[in-house]
């Protein structure tokens, strides 16, 4: 039998603590150009997005809502959705977009980008579980979903232009 350990319930909380710091880190670090991105929809196409603000490029890596039915699911049920993290909507023909954020438990920045590569509405901090209809009235092509806050946190505006996939100028 082994002997009573009284301290072992504050080093089981120490190792806690530090595997959370060592995950915040991680996910802090940029990544290396050859390892996978970081994904929200594991098993869904991924890219990389460049959004080019006068402060400077900010990259996001992003899984691609590419089919009805994963438009339709979107970020529902996600819990957390990281920093450099976004889910990308393409529609084809252009067209006003109507998003919502049924069974969405985060709050989202959405931005709407149109034909051109630039963002016409930056809606910030959407409301979680919300059926309200969250748009813009120009037409998009994209619209880009990023963590709630990122969009002012990142200096990215209206008028910015978007290169999709990161390599196109």
């Amino acid at each position: 039998m082994l002997p009573a350990r009284p301290d072992l319930p504050a080093a089981t909380a120490f190792l806690a603590v530090a595997a959370l710091a060592l995950a915040t880190l991680a996910l802090e670090r940029p990544a290396r150009a050859d390892a996978p991105a970081p994904t929200a929809r594991p098993g869904w196409p991924h890219a990389r997005l460049e959004v080019l603000t006068s402060a400077g490029k900010r990259s996001f890596a992003i899984d691609v809502a590419d089919t009805p039915d994963r438009q339709e699911l979107g970020l529902m049920d996600i819990r957390m959705l990281p920093a450099g993290l976004g889910m990308l909507f393409p529609v084809e023909p252009m067209r006003r977009m109507q998003m919502w954020m049924k069974n969405t438990y985060i709050p989202l920045d959405m931005l709407f980008i149109d034909d051109k590569g630039r963002i016409s509405c930056v809606r910030e901090h959407t409301t979680p579980l919300s059926l309200a209809i969250v748009d813009c009235p120009q037409p998009s092509r994209l619209v880009l979903e990023i963590a709630g806050g990122e969009a002012r946190r990142l200096g990215i505006r209206a008028g910015d232009k978007v290169a999709y996939p990161a390599d196109r100028p």
